[in-house]
């Protein structure tokens, strides 16, 4: 139990230090499990960390994508849940993702490869958190009318020409498959 609550204290600092993506990869991993199996009973501190790491006044800082890709996990941890044990995740929407439609707003106009990657992290929580039931935040008309908004906005995008000419070969091929740009346009098809 120790080690577990010094993994749980540490693991968001340290992937902020991270550079590597294949140890990016491993820490969205570990993070996606101990979120399934601790949160929120034995790590209820969680959202409030997330929440000071998306807070962060550089949009591109490390900070806001290890809070970003965490509350990912937080929301794939209820993503298949129905009614009362759902209520965290509507807690969570509640209590983040407005930060998370302000950062999307400022951010529709960028398409650095860092913007595309944002905008990608922030629609796959969006979209993992609503695509079973709604959240209760976005029942009403107004703020399904902004989440509605982002999504198209992100999808009419002029996508990059060197990610649109046909081609069979295979570096090119997967050198799309990491742009995010790229990401977001497959996934949201």
């Amino acid at each position: 139990d120790e080690d577990k609550k010094y993994v749980r204290d540490h693991i968001l600092l340290a992937y902020t230090n991270v550079h590597s993506e294949a140890v990016a990869k491993q820490f969205d991993y570990t993070i996606r499990w101990v979120t399934k199996i601790d949160f929120p009973e034995k790590w209820p501190e969680l959202a409030i960390l997330i929440k000071e790491y998306i807070h962060s006044e550089d949009h591109y800082d490390s900070k806001v994508f290890v809070g970003l890709y965490t509350l990912k996990s937080v929301c794939k941890r209820y993503e298949y849940e129905f009614k009362a044990k759902r209520d965290p995740l509507n807690e969570i929407v509640d209590e983040l993702f407005p930060r998370l439609e302000e950062i999307a707003s400022n951010s529709l106009s960028d398409n650095s490869d860092q913007g595309w990657r944002l905008k990608n992290l922030i629609g796959q929580c969006f979209y993992i958190a609503n695509q079973l039931i709604l959240c209760n935040r976005y029942i009403s008309h107004d703020a399904l009318d902004s989440l509605v908004t982002f999504s198209k906005t992100w999808l009419e995008a002029e996508i990059d020409e060197h990610l649109t000419n046909k081609t069979e070969d295979m570096e090119v091929i997967d050198e799309r498959y990491k742009s995010y740009q790229w990401k977001l346009k497959i996934t949201s098809m």
